[in-house]
């Protein structure tokens, strides 16, 4: 029986640079908490990880088990390291995978990058399964990976990079792999081969309708006993078309959803294993109001309206009506898609323009507030038609949002990045821009990677990003200040104590 050990990239996460950036991820990760004490009927008691979420980004590795069971059904036994709790625990993810290869002794390592900062680790984990165990045979896959294949698939240490959802094409790729097909017979390979690059079209978009994810493959317990983020995907599929994402260019525009039984089911499951806070990746979670009416039934029908959910969604598909069916279900974070408020910087963004932003972001908040939910507002600097002043308009709109009400939980301000797959990565000149393809940059709090013909310098981008991140902190010192030790701690350990304080410090 061919075996396969299934991991994703991750790093130990890099120490703040100033005290500033560690109180602001360890404020962040205090506030998602809140929410999760706030439900006396769903707390738990799990600490979140200091490191404001940095670790809880790669959450149960859900890609991993949906990936299981096709692969179980076709004989092939699957195996998994967690990664992400290594380096959690401040243990080189590196050597956790050398371990594990060494332990296992696998047939196959599968290697998810979902992450365009994660490409240059995702190789180094290559090198390093062929270095510890030679034969073995390496296939790369995931978000970043599909849009970087033929690059990829050139490394010595790669064997096959899989193209878009791996259920049907992995466990073909494995077969392959060990000597059991042909490669002609995985959709959307990309290979080397002995007459150059093999690329094999892409198959179909895979029937999600029955999908079930396999957690005891991935040992998803552990993962629930570290208090790390659950992704419960319940749909893929996107029909907007916004320049600095690549979800609609991986998932296909057509949304393909889930059945709810099922979803909820898979809710109540994670409840079962300890999990507290459940994040519904959609990528507008109330874009079609029967489903979302059907899926909080069945969570209810399931009791699993005692999970603390996290919705991700567009300040122009919310009504009241709507908002009140979600909060009955265990809904209590709704992420808006703001970007940002300059309606310059909106006409330029496809499907994204609203007449007065500021005005409908500050609805929103206030809307999502009065029915118990909390807001937290998803900022993108740097984007095309960006200026100073639709900067400075930007970190004002972030003081206004907090004096309005507490309906703000936060306001995460990241960079614009050209991922590959994207408008920004394909055709940066359409839209009077250049970037910085170094993608080790890729993180969304580092380096300006996208330069906006005549938009500020980045020294002006960085400045709002500091600004809006001092409004976060400044507003959680006011609503919590019996965190004030429990802050000083932590951000002493991760700034003295090496990369990272232990999770719960």
């Amino acid at each position: 029986m061919p075996r396969v050990l299934l991991v994703e990239t991750c790093t130990t996460p890099r120490p703040p640079a100033d005290e500033l950036g560690a109180e602001h991820r360890v404020r962040h990760a205090l506030a998602l908490e809140s929410v999760v004490e706030g439900r006396a009927d769903g707390a738990r008691g799990v600490r979140r990880d200091v490191r404001g979420g940095e670790l809880a980004l790669f959450g149960i590795p859900l890609g991993a088990a949906f990936l299981a069971p096709g692969l179980r059904a076709r004989g092939i036994e699957v195996l998994h390291e967690p990664l992400a709790l290594h380096a959690a625990a401040r243990r080189d993810p590196l050597v956790a995978l050398g371990d594990a290869v060494q332990r296992e002794r696998p047939d196959v390592v599968g290697i998810t990058i979902n992450h365009a900062v994660e490409e240059a680790t995702g190789l180094k984990m290559a090198r390093l399964a062929k270095a510890v165990l030679p034969g073995v045979r390496v296939v790369l896959g995931g978000l970043h990976a599909t849009f970087r294949a033929e690059v990829l698939a050139g490394e010595a240490a790669v064997d096959a990079v899989v193209r878009f959802e791996g259920e049907e094409s992995l466990p073909r790729c494995v077969d392959w792999l060990t000597g059991r097909g042909e490669p002609d017979d995985v959709p959307g390979l990309v290979a080397q081969g002995p007459d150059g690059l093999r690329v094999v079209p892409a198959g179909p978009h895979v029937d999600f309708t029955r999908a079930r994810p396999d957690y005891d493959a991935v040992r998803a317990d552990e993962y629930c006993r570290a208090g790390v983020l659950a992704h419960v995907q319940t749909s893929r599929g996107c029909p907007y078309e916004c320049h600095f994402c690549c979800h609609t260019t991986f998932w296909g525009r057509k949304v393909r959803e889930r059945d709810a039984g099922l979803v909820a089911e898979e809710v109540a499951e994670l409840l079962g294993r300890g999990c507290d806070l459940v994040y519904l990746t959609d990528s507008t979670f109330t874009l079609n109001r029967h489903r979302v009416e059907e899926l909080c039934d069945a969570i209810e029908a399931h009791g699993a309206e005692r999970a603390t959910f996290a919705v991700e969604t567009r300040i122009d598909r919310l009504d009241d009506r709507l908002l009140a069916r979600m909060a009955r279900a265990g809904v209590r974070i709704v992420a808006l898609g703001v970007e940002t408020v300059s309606p310059e910087v909106l006409d330029r963004l496809p499907d994204k323009r609203v007449a007065d932003p500021l005005g409908a972001v500050r609805d929103a908040v206030r809307r999502i507030r009065a029915h118990g939910m909390s807001s937290y507002a998803s900022l993108v600097l740097g984007l095309p038609g960006e200026t100073s002043d639709s900067l400075r308009a930007l970190v004002d709109a972030v003081d206004l949002l907090y004096a309005d009400t507490d309906g703000l939980l936060w306001a995460d301000a990241k960079l614009a990045r050209a991922f590959p797959g994207s408008a920004f990565a394909d055709d940066p000149a359409r839209l009077h821009a250049t970037v910085d393809a170094r993608y080790e940059w890729y993180d969304f709090y580092g380096r300006v990677t996208v330069h906006v013909d005549g938009g500020p310098a980045e020294d002006e981008i960085l400045a709002a990003r500091t600004a809006v991140m001092e409004r976060n902190v400044r507003a959680w010192r006011r609503r919590r200040p019996g965190d004030e030790e429990r802050v000083r701690d932590a951000v002493a350990k991760w700034r003295g104590g090496g990369p990272g304080a232990p999770p719960g410090s």
